[in-house]
C-alpha cells in the first residue's frame, strides 16, 4: 500500500533539474508502489515554479538558489555548490533510507548525507557519463571518467540504461549493478496511418546537435513530409526555427504519455545525434524505446553505437548525420513502399514485448530497493 501523504520520505531522488525525467518518474512510481513515499529533490531553475508541487502526481521539492538563465554559464559552478549544500541539509532533515542520485552532479550533492548517515543507502543512476558530455581534450576527460568510475564503486547500487554504460565503469565494478533501460510504460499501439504525407515525430530536448537542421531542411524542401515537434528543455532559437517551418506543428513540452500518443500519429520517430559529441555517439535514447513501444521504426544516424543493432535487427533506419541526400532517398523509398516502415515498427514492438517493456524491467528496480532497505535495517 502507498505510504500516507504525510509519512516519511524513505526514498528521495536528487537531480539538479526542476522536474523528474521520465527515468526518474518510473523509478519513483516503483518506490511509491513499495510504500516508500518517494520525493524528487531538484533544483530551483524557474522563478515561476513553486518550491514544492507535484509532477504527474509525484511530489517535487526544489531547493538551493535560483539558477538565473541570463547568468547561467557564469554562475553555474557557484550555484551548484549552493545546491549541493542545500541538498545535504534537506536530506538530513528528511532522513530517507535510500537516496537515488542522477548523474555525477546529483551523486556528489548526495554523498555528504551518505557519509553523515552511514545506515542510509546510495543509488547512483547514470543517465549520461559526465566525461562523455564534456567538449574537452582526452587528457581532461580521462580524470573525470576515473572519478566517475570510482564513485560508482563507492555507491551501494549503480543503475545504468544499457551494458555500454556498465562497461564504461571498468576497471571498478559496482557493488550492485542494475540495468534499467529507458523504456516506457506500455502505451499500446495503433495501425500505421496512411501515406503520404510521411509524418515524423521529433520529441525531446530541442538542440541543434540533435538533428534539428536536418529535419528543417527536409520538411522545407518537400511537400510530402510533415514534422511533429515536442520538447521542453533546449534552445529557444531552435524552437523559433521549428515554428518558422512549413508543415511543422510545435507542441511544446509534453509528458511522456502525451509524447507516446504523438508518436502513434506518425510513421517514424527521429533520434539523431551529432557524432562530434562523444556522449551522442554513446546515446541510449528514450526515443528509441518510445518508438519500439508504439510500433514505429526509429530513424537514427549511423555513427551511434546503437545503429548496428537497430539495422541488424530490422526495427529502424540509419543514415549518416548531416547527409541530406541519404535522408531524401530514405523518404522516397518509404513513400514508395510504406510497408517497409510498418514492418520495422512491428519488429520493434516484438522486441519491446519480449524483455524490454517496463513491466519486465520494473521488478529489477523493486528488487534492488528491497535489498537496499534490508541493508539499512541490519
Amino acid at each position: 500500500m502507498p505510504a500516507a501523504a504525510n509519512a516519511r520520505h524513505r526514498l528521495v531522488f536528487v537531480r539538479p533539474l526542476g522536474i523528474p525525467s521520465p527515468r526518474n518518474e518510473k523509478n519513483m512510481r516503483v518506490g511509491r508502489e513499495m510504500g516508500l513515499n518517494p520525493l524528487f529533490l531538484g533544483a530551483f531553475r524557474d522563478a515561476s515554479l513553486p518550491r514544492s508541487d507535484e509532477y504527474e502526481g509525484l511530489p517535487v521539492r526544489r531547493t538551493g538558489p535560483l539558477y538565473l538563465p541570463g547568468s547561467l554559464r557564469r554562475t553555474l559552478g557557484l550555484r551548484y555548490v549552493q545546491f549541493a549544500r542545500a541538498v545535504t541539509a534537506e536530506l538530513l532533515r528528511l532522513g530517507p533510507d535510500i537516496v537515488h542520485a542522477s548523474n555525477l552532479r546529483g551523486l556528489v550533492a548526495a554523498m555528504a548525507y551518505r557519509v553523515l548517515r552511514p545506515r542510509s543507502r546510495l543509488v547512483y543512476d547514470i543517465h549520461d557519463n559526465l566525461a562523455l558530455e564534456l567538449r574537452a581534450p582526452r587528457w581532461v576527460k580521462r580524470p573525470v571518467q576515473r572519478l566517475d568510475n570510482l564513485l560508482g564503486r563507492v555507491a551501494d547500487a549503480v543503475f545504468v540504461p544499457d551494458r555500454r554504460r556498465a562497461d564504461a565503469l571498468l576497471p571498478w565494478v559496482p557493488r550492485r549493478l542494475v540495468i534499467v533501460p529507458n523504456t516506457p510504460d506500455d502505451p499500446g499501439w495503433d495501425p500505421v496511418p496512411p501515406m503520404p504525407p510521411l509524418r515524423l515525430a521529433f520529441c525531446g530536448r530541442l538542440q541543434w546537435t540533435r538533428g534539428a537542421r536536418m529535419m528543417g531542411d527536409l520538411v522545407a524542401s518537400r511537400d510530402d513530409v510533415e514534422l511533429e515537434v515536442a520538447g521542453g528543455r533546449g534552445s529557444q532559437d531552435v524552437m523559433d526555427y521549428f515554428e518558422s517551418l512549413p508543415r511543422t506543428r510545435v507542441h511544446g513540452p509534453l509528458t511522456q504519455p502525451e509524447a507516446l500518443e504523438l508518436c502513434k500519429q506518425c510513421h517514424l520517430v527521429v533520434a539523431l545525434y551529432d557524432p562530434v559529441l562523444e556522449i551522442n555517439r554513446q546515446a541510449s535514447p528514450n526515443k528509441l524505446y518510445d518508438a519500439m513501444a508504439t510500433a514505429r521504426p526509429v530513424l537514427i544516424n549511423s555513427e551511434t553505437a546503437v545503429a548496428d543493432d537497430i539495422v541488424g535487427r530490422d526495427y529502424g533506419f540509419a543514415v549518416p548525420y548531416g547527409d541530406a541526400a541519404a535522408l531524401d532517398a530514405l523518404v522516397d523509398s518509404l513513400l514508395h513502399d510504406p510497408e517497409a516502415a510498418a514492418r520495422r515498427g512491428r519488429n520493434g514492438r516484438r522486441i519491446y514485448e519480449t524483455g524490454h517493456s517496463w513491466e519486465a524491467v520494473a521488478p529489477r528496480v523493486r528488487r534492488a530497493y528491497a535489498e537496499l532497505l534490508r541493508e539499512t535495517e541490519r
